[in-house]
């Protein structure tokens, strides 16, 4: 986990490249940020999001990759199998996948400027 919010955490997480040709292809490495969407808000607020980061293509904004949602990450994980839904269940989730930038956020950029 690299960041979270009130609503959101962020992890690195790298692709299982599957082998092209003969040759390995390395894993590329992204930023997955996992959204609870329990309320109608949440899930129109995510939408909107990965709606917004969708359209946007500049050097300076962190590139998109692709979105996903599923229904309850607990039942994922175990499978698929059903399972009753409890006060700890994470509910819904939407995921937006985005280019991983290792070198900071932002803010750590313009911080790093301004003590120099």
């Amino acid at each position: 986990k690299i960041g979270e919010g009130g609503f959101a955490y962020v992890y690195i997480v790298q692709s299982l490249a599957p082998a092209s040709e003969g040759r390995a292809v390395p894993p590329m490495t992204y930023a997955l940020k996992a959204t609870s969407t329990k309320s109608h808000e949440g899930r129109r607020l995510a939408e909107n999001e990965s709606m917004l980061l969708r359209s946007l293509r500049h050097a300076n904004i962190v590139g998109f990759v692709d979105v996903g949602c599923v229904d309850d990450p607990a039942r994922e994980r175990e499978g698929g199998r059903r399972r009753l839904r409890s006060r700890r269940s994470p509910g819904p989730c939407h995921f937006l996948l985005m280019e991983y930038c290792p070198e900071g956020t932002v803010l750590d950029e313009i911080r790093g400027h301004l003590r120099r």
